[in-house]
């Protein structure tokens, strides 16, 4: 089954998240990624090269958003 993310949302998503994987939408800073990461059927090389790009800048974080990602980004790197 097709959801509404997966036609119509996830194109905007993945284009927000090349630009920068730690958008926001309400709840905390990389909520976007972790939806994504959880519903979205897209293609493993994509995620895996925005979750690259997420570890890569978690020094750009403060130390709260950093210690909640962080740990959470590794993970869904191993498993892509």
């Amino acid at each position: 089954m097709v959801t509404c993310l997966q036609l119509n949302l996830l194109p905007l998503a993945l284009e927000e998240l090349r630009k920068d994987p730690f958008a926001e939408g309400d709840m905390y800073v990389g909520d976007l990624l972790m939806t994504v990461l959880r519903e979205a059927k897209t293609p493993k090389a994509e995620l895996k090269r925005i979750v690259a790009t997420a570890i890569a800048r978690l020094g750009e974080l403060d130390d709260v958003d950093r210690e909640e990602l962080e740990p959470r980004l590794r993970q869904a790197y191993e498993r892509l």
